[in-house]
């Protein structure tokens, strides 16, 4: 195939005015792109018989589609991140935070599309670069009216041109039906009017017809007298376009196994808009992902980036599954009965970490060792209409326990060995008083109520050994009151026998 077929290929696809910006050539290896600006990086997307492929390539490298082994019919893309000025930089990052941004360069410079065919290991061969048919022995036939008499059909063989400004003897190169005047339109005027045969009528219209009206391709629902569908000139190459799967691509011929592919040089968005138009209050949210973030826009407030995912972020990060549960850092594997199911990084950094807004402090923090730092009061639900199955206790045999409870300093495998901490462990504790879940854990409020038995038991001692010494001193009081009465009887006695002497 020679330079001049590949070009025309291409020329078929490429508009001189559009893809003026890049070279397509033929060679061994393949097609060779070259764009007329410098690039940092190219991606080229290949659609085809065997499903989607992406090339990539860097600075100095030769963009190159390597020659599919299977026939059939191909589409690529050719996107290109440009090379910037310290100018264009500028403005980029002058348009991040705008609401539609600006265009910093033409994509015309950094696009690339179109489409070609393999056969039997090879391009296929492609008319002349003018689209013209130049075969001497089938030269352009001369057009002739044509009247067919009503109730007849009628065959053309050759290309037909209508309107006020078709010429005498027009060059159709590939067109096979022609309009050419100043007011271009199909219209389809569907007759019916019995039964319930549907009968509405459709225009195609291309371009406006009023002076300084819209250069366009519209479909119109003539009947309602509504247009439809707009596609205004100079959209971008592939605005819209649909492959053989039903997958549809925006700015992309290349969608794939994608159902919806959007594809746009910065921030691709897709807005959601509740325009008031059915009564309700106005509202608009952005979908939005670029470099920084996939975030959601909440437009009509402030422009509030209320949800954000960076990329990069691990695998799992967050999953809400079919039963309301959900999980940070586990994936699908939730427990069977955690309604949040957290997983530390396993880095040193707090688990979970709960600040104070305005002047950062933390409040809560529980680091993946297990330590949680509470800045404040822990309260435990303890009201009495909470609780049921009431016991009394044996405060001595408490109190028995607390005397035979090994109670040491220790510190925790995780911890530094000077950060020291007093208590039983969860396994004597268990044994002693059979107090909580396991014999594993502690509850704080059980190691407290203990303690308060314990003491109250201590008090209940004291107060019967304070009663047991009230009643001793009374009867020591009733034993001295009886001395002294005997002591005063007896001087009574030898008084008077001194008397008698």
């Amino acid at each position: 195939m020679s330079k001049r077929t590949v070009t025309a290929l291409f020329s078929l696809i490429f508009s001189s005015a559009v893809f003026a910006n890049f070279t397509v050539e033929e060679s061994p290896d393949g097609l060779l792109i070259t764009p007329s600006i410098d690039f940092i990086s190219a991606v080229a997307s290949i659609g085809g018989p065997y499903g989607q492929q992406q090339l990539s390539f860097e600075r100095g490298q030769q963009i190159t589609i390597p020659l599919p082994r299977l026939d059939g019919q191909y589409t690529y893309q050719v996107v290109l991140t440009p090379l910037l000025t310290p100018a264009q930089i500028q403005a980029r990052d002058a348009a991040r935070g705008t609401q539609g941004g600006v265009s910093i360069i033409d994509s015309e410079l950094t696009v690339s599309s179109g489409s070609f065919a393999v056969l039997g290991n090879s391009f296929s061969e492609a008319a002349d670069e003018d689209g013209e048919n130049t075969d001497a022995a089938n030269p352009v036939p001369v057009p002739r009216v044509v009247i067919v008499p009503q109730g007849q059909d009628g065959v053309i063989q050759g290309g037909l041109c209508v309107g006020f400004d078709c010429p005498s003897a027009p060059n159709f190169g590939f067109d096979t039906f022609r309009l050419q005047e100043n007011n271009l339109r199909i219209h389809f005027d569907d007759t019916s009017a019995s039964g319930s045969f549907p009968g509405n009528d459709w225009r195609l219209i291309a371009n406006d017809s009023t002076n300084g009206g819209m250069n366009l391709f519209a479909l119109e629902d003539s009947t309602a007298g509504r247009r439809i569908a707009t596609f205004e000139a100079g959209a971008p190459v592939n605005s819209l376009y649909m492959n053989d799967a039903g997958n549809i691509g925006l700015a992309t011929n290349t969608p794939g196994g994608i159902e919806f592919y959007i594809a746009d040089g910065d921030s691709p968005t897709v807005r959601l808009e509740q325009n008031g138009s059915n009564g309700f209050a106005s509202q608009v949210f952005d979908i939005v992902s670029n470099e920084t973030n996939f975030f959601i826009r909440d437009v009509t407030n402030g422009s509030a980036l209320a949800f954000r995912i960076q990329p990069g972020t691990d695998a799992d990060t967050l999953n809400l599954d079919n039963e309301g549960q959900v999980s940070i850092g586990v994936g699908s594997a939730i427990e069977a009965n955690a309604t949040l199911h957290v997983r530390s990084r396993n880095n040193g950094d707090p688990a979970f970490l709960v600040q104070r807004s305005g002047p950062t402090a933390d409040l809560l923090s529980l680091a993946d060792s297990g330590d949680m730092i509470l800045s404040g009061t822990l309260a435990q639900l303890s009201r009495r209409d909470s609780k049921e199955h009431f016991a009394g206790i044996d405060h001595q045999t408490m109190l028995t326990a607390l005397k035979g409870l090994d109670i040491s300093t220790w510190n925790y495998k995780h911890q530094a060995d000077d950060e020291r901490h007093l208590g039983p462990v969860a396994e004597e504790f268990y044994a002693a008083y059979g107090l909580g879940t396991d014999a594993e854990h502690i509850a704080t409020s059980d190691m407290a109520a203990v303690a308060l038995a314990s003491s109250q038991a201590l008090l209940f001692e004291l107060e019967a050994k304070d009663q047991r010494i009230t009643e001793l001193e009374a009867r020591l009081q009733r034993l001295e009151a009886l001395m002294v009465q005997v002591l005063e009887h007896k001087q009574d006695q030898d008084t008077q026998q001194i008397v008698n002497r």
